[in-house]
């Protein structure tokens, strides 16, 4: 195995470190090695950051919001209690190319082991009742830690990414048994199908991205980020899509999440315990009442900005319009993800959202389309625009806008232009928005970018405070 090679000039890391780092993951270090490098990562946020950047981990913390942003440069570093910087540099990392993630893996040829810990910030990982010193799992191994959050490997390519308090076995590359806790598992598209137990369900899955909560005295929660995956229980099986999250309760029964909060499964804004409490947002319900639908709405704290994600159902992504860039009062603000097949429900469409405190509601809404009563009633145009970078989906099967790829950066590929509709809410509770009118203006082409056809509204949310 060729010796690992990192520039270090730049770094506030010693070239001792440095190496250090670099024989661990090239899988040459001594058991003292390890030990040296699991004190300095509990310890210093510099190693931390270094070691998570270099280790080719690719599951992402940041999934439920889908960061794609360049990660921050050195120069504006803010020091942060380690647990968050590890898993803000794990978000960045899943830009890392598979050929970077194929070679940090440890060498599978003959390999007794099924996966290895990539990081921790557990204070009691216990792997078959000892503390865990090597990052190599054996198979069958049972795994617990009461806080924290654990990065895994498994050799079949997918990373997982558990919370505590958590409890599992990884029973083969490709098999685990989650007993309890919440993770994000993170195919790549060269990974093997795996299989995820709970106490209630199966989950079997290959190269998606999926979050799944399992605690005692719960429902089982589970949203699908992206790709495909089948759900078993009880003899009956269920195959859920990007955009879908459902519940299990304690008799099996199956049904609708629709709404992922903050806090449900791992991500950067959810470390050691932290609650769903402190967003604007409490709920986005809808009055489809379709059982066949498991659509949800996504709420993205602190979430909104370039190439923001616009929807859990499409690779659609929200971009500034000319030099001015994204309005200021959006930036970083919190925001829904929305369904974009929920335009084709029309003006029977009826989205309630709930919030805890008094607050600004944004409606983004595709300027091509006819404005329905409620928004024209209830918002007032702000004057400002934002656009939207429309990539590639499947629906029914079928791939669309495959001739489409996604742009980085601001006024960049803008397929539609959409206004901003503002609206003050000054007391908590639930307001209603309406659907759309999918009827198209003829409108000339746009200063910036171009109109195509129709899409379903964005929301975003800022407290009314920073008015």
């Amino acid at each position: 195995m060729s010796q690992f090679r990192f520039d270090n000039s730049a770094s506030p890391i010693s070239p001792e470190v440095a190496r250090l780092v670099g024989r661990c993951i090239a899988d040459e270090g001594t058991e003292g090695d390890w030990r040296t490098l699991n004190a300095l990562l509990e310890t210093d946020d510099d190693v931390l950051d270094y070691y998570v950047t270099h280790s080719g981990l690719n599951a992402t913390l940041g999934a439920l919001v889908e960061w794609e942003s360049e990660p921050p440069v050195a120069a504006q570093r803010s020091r942060r209690s380690w647990p968050l910087v590890a898993t803000i540099a794990l978000a960045c990392s899943l830009l890392l190319s598979c050929s970077l993630f194929l070679l940090n893996h440890f060498d599978r040829t003959d390999s007794p082991y099924v996966a290895r810990r990539v990081f921790s910030t557990a204070s009691d990982l216990l792997v078959s009742g000892s503390p865990l010193h090597e990052t190599h799992i054996e198979p069958g191994q049972k795994i617990t830690f009461s806080d924290g959050t654990v990065g895994f490997s498994l050799d079949s390519g997918v990373d997982l990414v558990v919370d505590g308090p958590a409890e599992l076995e990884i029973v083969a590359a490709d098999y685990v048994r989650l007993h309890s806790g919440r993770l994000i598992a993170n195919g790549q598209s060269q990974s093997a199908a795996i299989t995820i137990e709970t106490p209630r369900c199966r989950i079997q899955d290959q190269g998606g991205r999926f979050g799944l909560a399992s605690l005692a005295g719960q429902a089982d929660n589970i949203a699908v980020f992206q790709g495909e995956l089948n759900l078993s229980r009880q003899r009956k099986s269920h195959s859920l899509r990007r955009g879908d999250a459902v519940r299990i309760d304690a008799d099996g029964a199956i049904s609708r999440l629709p709404t992922v909060l903050e806090g449900l499964f791992p991500n950067d804004h959810n470390v050691n315990h932290s609650t769903q409490a402190d967003g604007l947002i409490e709920s986005v319900t809808d009055n489809v009442a379709d059982e066949s639908v498991y659509a949800f709405y996504h709420v993205a704290p602190s979430g909104f900005g370039e190439d923001a994600v616009a929807y859990v159902d499409r690779e659609h992504q929200w971009n500034s319009l000319g030099p001015k860039g994204i309005p200021p009062f959006l930036q970083n603000a919190e925001y829904v993800m929305t369904m974009n097949d929920d335009r084709f429900h029309e003006a029977a469409l009826r989205i309630k959202l709930k919030l805890r405190r008094p607050a600004t509601v944004y409606v983004l809404y595709t300027e091509c389309m006819y404005v329905p009563e409620w928004l024209s009633r209830d918002f007032v145009d702000t004057g400002y625009k934002i656009g939207m970078d429309e990539g590639p989906y499947r629906q029914n099967g079928k791939l669309i806008y495959a001739d489409r790829d996604l742009a980085v950066g601001a006024n960049q590929s803008i397929d539609s232009n959409f206004r901003v509709w503002a609206r003050k809410v000054d007391a908590p509770g639930v307001i209603t928005l309406g659907g759309v009118d999918i009827r198209v203006h003829d409108l000339p082409k746009p200063q910036y970018g171009d109109h195509n056809g129709s899409n379903m509204y964005g929301i975003v949310v800022v407290p009314a405070a920073a008015e």
